[in-house]
This record gives C-alpha cells, structure tokens and sequence, in this order.
C-alpha cells in the first residue's frame, strides 16, 4: 500500500557556473531525472544512501535488540515468550495505513513548496518581459540609451534576479549569515544588466537589512513597487503598471505560501506515535520468529522489514520540510540554490534573447 501511495505521487526532480555558461538558459538537462531501469544501481549504492545512515542507529538498536532475544532464546529454550502472528499482522496493517498516509501528507507539502517556487519562477519572467517590453519603449521615445527610464528599469532587474536568492535565504533562516552574498550579488547583477546608479549605495543597504534579520522579500518587493510607479511617466497609460503589480502580488502570495509550509509543520503528536507504533512493531518481530532455527534468518529478516519501514518513516519527515531544515537536509530536498540560479538567469539574459 505505501509503495502505491509512493508511486502514485511521484514525481521527477527537477553550479552557478555551468547555468551561467550556458547561452540558452535551459533546464532540462541541468536537473537529473531519475531512471525506473537505475534499480541496479540504486541496489549498487545503498551502503552509501542518506536515509540508511539516517536510521542507522535506529536500526543498530533493533538489531541489538533482535540478537538478544535470540541468544535468549537459545541460552533458555522455551522461557521466551512465543508472541501470536495474528495480533502482529492486524498491527501491521494499521502501521502500512499509518505510514502511507504520513508519507502522502508529506509530500503534500513537497508539492506546494514545489508549486511556491514555479510562482515565483513564472512571476519573475512575466516582471521581466512585461516591464522589458514597456519601458523599452519609454527609452526609445527618449532617445537616449542611457535615459533614466532604462536606467531605472536596469535596477528593477537587478532587484527581480537577486529576489529568489533573498527568498531561498529566508526560507532557511541563513538571511543574516548571507548577508554579504546578498550584497556581491546584487553588485553583480547591477553590473550584468548594464549598470544601476547609486548600486553600491543600494547593496549595502540590503546588507544592512539582512544583517539586522530584517524581510529581505518583503523589502525587494517594495522597492520593486516603487521602482515600477516611479518609472511611469504622467501621460503614460496606467495598465502596463497594473499588469506589473499583478505579477508583484503573485510573487507576494507565493512567499506567503512558502511561509506557510515553513511555519505550520506536521503535528509532533502524530510523528512521535508513527515512531512509537514503528518501534514497537520492529522490537516485538523478533518473537514471532521462535519456530526458526536458523538465527542469521531471524536477524536479517527483522533489519530488512525495519530498514524499509524506518527508510519510509524518515522519508516522510524529510519531504515534509521542502525547503531544508538543516544542513544534511539540504542534499535532500528541492534543488532551491539551482531554481534561484535559474530564475536570476532567465532575468539577467531575457534582453538577449530578443528576437526583433
């Protein structure tokens, strides 16, 4: 039943220098897919999997536990209790009911992370491509490539690509300890877009708001407000800039929506009884197994059923915070310092890509 649930909700996964070297800014191939005909080598490279040395302990104590009970059970034959296979099997089938819907809960929440992240992709594209296309135009009229509307626009864009970086960030709560990538960075894509007056003026104000702990997000999307009203001329239309703060209201609802999963996690209650129920379950298998003669059977039967259920467990305390909540979790979940690669990249090369 878990495995179902599993493979009914999966999904393929989707170096700053090697999307930067890439003229196209594609994705495809920079996000490793996982192959269904890979089982060899996953069955290859499970002595090195971050979820068996997650349970490791775990499981050395239900080992320990289990060669116990068996050199009890030979040093005093028949003293040992004989525990019913019935009562063990109803059990586990609550446990399997248990752990799928834990695990489905879970990635449900892998899910919405993933679907914050696409927002505040596809909002950083739309700010580009409106805004690029509208003031454009303004500097065409003014007939100076170095006017103050394209100027203007140049630090919008810079702000856009250093947004996903500031929200990957605060999402970790590492806002005041990458204070000063904060800063090198937006230098860096001011220079990329072609210059952005008062920039560093402007970067060592955004370190000062990280360093304080301050929403880096939130003030970004301020700025960027500003940024968009102040650009508009008197006699200009006002619909391009509703267009654009609709696109800065997406990128506030997706930040909202992250904060959420970050914010509201699953109830302890219920991990720490999937835990008790898991551990209890593993300890009392051993019993079952009296009629065996063999003890390297009993062992490696009662690791191989805990390590699958302890595996399935862990799963599911680790997908259920997308974002990463230490630093082992962060080979684990969403790919965040390459989807915030990616957008800067998009941001930074969209003038590039123009066809006319």
């Amino acid at each position: 039943v878990v495995a179902l649930v599993l493979l009914s909700r999966s999904s393929a996964f989707e170096g700053r220098e090697a999307l930067f070297a890439r003229s196209s800014g594609a994705l495809v191939e920079e996000f490793p897919k996982l192959r269904s005909d890979a089982w060899a080598q996953n069955i290859r490279t499970l002595p090195k999997s971050k979820m068996l040395r997650r349970v490791g302990s775990h499981l050395t104590f239900t080992g320990a536990w289990t060669a116990l009970v068996i050199a009890g059970n030979d040093a005093m034959p028949g003293m040992l209790p004989s525990v019913d296979p019935q009562p063990v099997t109803i059990v586990s089938t609550c446990l399997t009911i248990l752990l799928g819907f834990r695990t489905s809960q879970s990635y449900d929440r892998f899910w919405d992370g993933r679907n914050s992240w696409s927002e505040v992709w596809a909002s950083c594209r739309a700010l580009t491509r409106v805004g690029g296309a509208y003031y454009d135009d303004l500097t065409e009229a003014e007939e100076e490539p170095g006017s103050s509307s394209s100027s203007s626009f140049n630090a919008a864009l810079a702000l856009v690509a250093t947004y996903p970086y500031a929200l990957l960030y605060h999402l970790r709560n590492q806002t005041a300890e990458n204070a000063a990538t904060l800063h090198d960075l937006y230098l860096e894509f001011a220079d990329d877009v072609g210059g952005v007056p008062d920039a560093p003026a402007n970067a060592l104000h955004l370190k000062e708001l990280a360093t304080r702990g301050e929403h880096v997000p939130i003030a970004l999307l301020d700025a960027l407000s500003l940024e968009f009203r102040d650009l508009r001329p008197p006699d200009a239309p006002e619909y391009p800039v509703s267009n654009l703060e609709a696109h800065l209201d997406r990128l506030g609802r997706a930040l909202c929506s992250a904060e959420r999963i970050v914010m509201t996690p699953v109830p302890p209650s219920y991990t720490r009884h999937t835990s008790r129920v898991t551990t209890l379950w593993s300890l009392a298998l051993p019993f079952c197994f009296d009629q065996v003669e063999r003890p390297a059977i009993v062992l490696a039967s009662v690791l191989l059923v805990s390590w699958a259920l302890y595996t399935l467990e862990e799963i599911g305390k680790v997908i259920e915070e997308p974002f990463g909540s230490d630093a082992e979790d962060l080979a684990l979940d969403l790919p965040l310092d390459k989807y915030a690669l990616s957008i800067a990249t998009d941001v930074l090369r969209s003038r590039r890509r123009r066809l006319v």
